[in-house]
């Protein structure tokens, strides 16, 4: 579903009640599935299919609000997805669900197209607010580590490669000076600060 790409006019009460019943509908898978632990503490393996499932959820979401940058549930999402991707082993790529090669690329393409929107709009503006830089901070963080989970999944999944070529086609020629608008942090400034607590 694109409401963003619809104009205020065709955003009639059906495409609002079909966009209000997928939130619902999220919201609802997400209070059923069992939540994620990390490792079985006998043999310490990673349940694969909890992790797609809420990796799948959390792209959802984050697909469901692209019209907002600053909504608050994308950023949860995408506070979400770091986390599980950084809890992560080299090992555990082996194991994991080929479809989250998709859904990894479609959160890294649509954090990129935000990232882009938020620069343009500063870039017209002419002023530059702490919580455009910091959102585009922090979203540029998200697209590194969902970058580097892929290409480790691309050691096992061949499509992982094919889509970081494409991504990487795609999206570096359209940003060059991204590299110039993100402050750096340190991965735990960004994951653990006090100014991300949601």
């Amino acid at each position: 579903m694109r409401i963003r790409n619809a104009s205020a006019s065709v955003k009639d009460n059906e495409v609002w009640a079909y966009y209000r019943s997928t939130e619902l509908a999220l919201e609802r898978l997400s209070s059923i599935v069992h939540p994620f632990t990390w490792r079985d503490s006998q043999n310490g393996a990673v349940d694969t299919d909890l992790f797609a499932v809420h990796n799948m959820i959390l792209a959802s979401t984050v697909h469901l609000h692209l019209d907002n940058i600053m909504n608050l549930k994308v950023s949860w999402a995408a506070k979400k997805i770091v986390e599980l991707v950084n809890h992560l082993s080299e090992d555990d790529y082996q194991y994991l669900d080929p479809a989250l090669t998709i859904c990894w690329s479609s959160v890294i393409r649509n954090f990129q197209d935000m990232i882009d929107g938020a620069n343009e709009k500063m870039t017209v503006s002419g002023a530059s607010t702490s919580m455009a830089s910091y959102t585009i901070t922090f979203l540029g963080h998200c697209v590194d580590a969902v970058q580097n989970a892929l290409h480790s999944l691309s050691l096992y999944v061949p499509l992982a490669d094919n889509l970081i070529t494409s991504l990487r086609n795609s999206l570096l020629p359209a940003c060059p000076g991204l590299m110039k608008t993100i402050p750096s942090f340190s991965q735990e400034d960004y994951i653990f600060g006090q100014s991300l607590v949601l």
